[in-house]
Formats: C-alpha cells, structure tokens, sequence
C-alpha cells in the first residue's frame, strides 16, 4: 500500500516534455515521444519495420502500430498492447523498453525476430492518456462523454462477455464498461486491426501496471480456463 499517493505522483512528475523519439526510460514521455519512438524504429529498419495507422482516437490522435515483419508472411504474429489505462505510465514505458532491446539488441535472440512477427501499441488509450499528463495525473479512462460524465475503462470495453462482472453502470465511476461493447472507437480500432492478422496472434499481452501478476485467459470469471490452458 502507498501512504501518500501524492508524494509519488511529485516523485515521478516528467522532467524531459520534448524527446522527439529520444527516450531513455529514466523518465516519462508524452503520446507525441512514443509515436517519434517507434516511428524512429521504423525508419532505421526500414526493410522488415513500418508503422500502420489503425485509426483515430474519439479526440483525433493518431493510433499508430508498429509492424516489425522481418519473420514474413505466414509467420506467426504477436500482438503487444500498453496503456490502456491512462494513469498507469510506467506500462508504455515497458512495453518500449522490452520492444527496444527486441529490436536494437537482435543479435542476442535473432530467433525472436526471425521466426516471429510482431505488432506494438505503445498507447492503446492516446486520449486519457494526455488528459493524465495535462490535467488529471489520476486519469484512467477514455475521453468520450457519458451522460454528463467523461469516458469508459476501455479495458471493460471488449465484447466477449462484455458487462458481466468487475463493472459499474454509473457513466461517473472507473469501472464503467460503456453502454455496450466497442463502444470506444479506440477499442473498435484495436479490434478490426488485430483480426486482420493472419495467422490470428500466438501471443497477445497487454500491459499494466497494477499489482505483480501474469494474468491470463479467461477474465470473465473464476474457474474458466480455455481448452487448452494445461
């Protein structure tokens, strides 16, 4: 437990607000830096690395992906997912930091991208995300109105068994799933992308920065496993 959630937010306040791409995960960045990021990627590994734009964010912001596909078509596919919860910084940074060394430290697992393809997120909530960094460091939802209250937790936002536990219908609370699945275009845009991936993710994983734990299928409910969970 933190007994003074202030004194940290103070602690981990941003020092460096304009790194263009030049991040070195000894401080916070703004969603412009994680696009310059793996926009930088991209273009030194130009040959197997690109971005694809997914879509737009309810506010406008561009929901950028990064293609590493030096594996090529047929390969299996990973899909890397941060920040889907605004407040909780230190995912995106993570998530850039492991994408880093898979990228510019290669030679010390080349099987990992010569046999796999992978696709990143940096920021799956690029909205409540700048809303954290610009006026609410509590922030954790989207930014979409909600019936005289603002945005929905996104990751409460998937329909597959959407609303069913571990969720409030107050529009005002952090648990509000929307007023139905893929409400959130931000969540929409996820879903239509991934699906396009062929062969469907062996991997996706998303990250977080709540407790220490390795969640895994599935999160609907208590003692429901996928077939092939052993």
């Amino acid at each position: 437990m933190v007994e003074n959630v202030q004194s940290l937010i103070e602690e981990n306040r941003p020092r460096n607000m304009s790194a263009k791409g030049g991040i070195d995960w000894d401080d916070y960045y703004p969603h412009e830096d994680l696009q310059a990021f793996i926009q930088g990627l991209a273009d030194t590994n130009a040959d197997w690395a690109r971005i694809i734009n997914i879509g737009q964010t309810y506010e406008g912001r561009d929901m950028n992906v990064l293609a590493i596909e030096k594996a090529g078509p047929g390969a299996p596919n990973v899909w890397l997912e941060a920040g889907i919860h605004a407040r909780e910084w230190i995912a995106p940074a993570v998530a850039t930091y492991l994408v880093n060394e898979l990228v510019n430290n290669n030679g010390a697992h080349p099987d990992y991208l010569d046999k796999l393809n992978w696709y990143f997120l940096p920021c799956a909530n690029p909205d409540g995300y700048s809303y954290s960094w610009a006026t609410d460091r509590m922030w954790r939802k989207t930014r979409s109105p909600q019936g005289g209250c603002f945005g929905v937790d996104p990751n409460r936002n998937w329909d597959y068994h959407w609303g069913e536990t571990g969720v409030s219908s107050n529009p005002c609370t952090d648990i509000f799933p929307g007023d139905k699945p893929f409400s959130e275009v931000e969540t929409a845009n996820i879903a239509a992308f991934v699906q396009t991936l062929d062969p469907v993710p062996v991997l996706s994983q998303c990250f977080h920065s709540y407790s220490q734990l390795q969640l895994w299928p599935y999160g609907y409910d208590y003692g429901a496993y996928p077939d092939n969970y052993e």
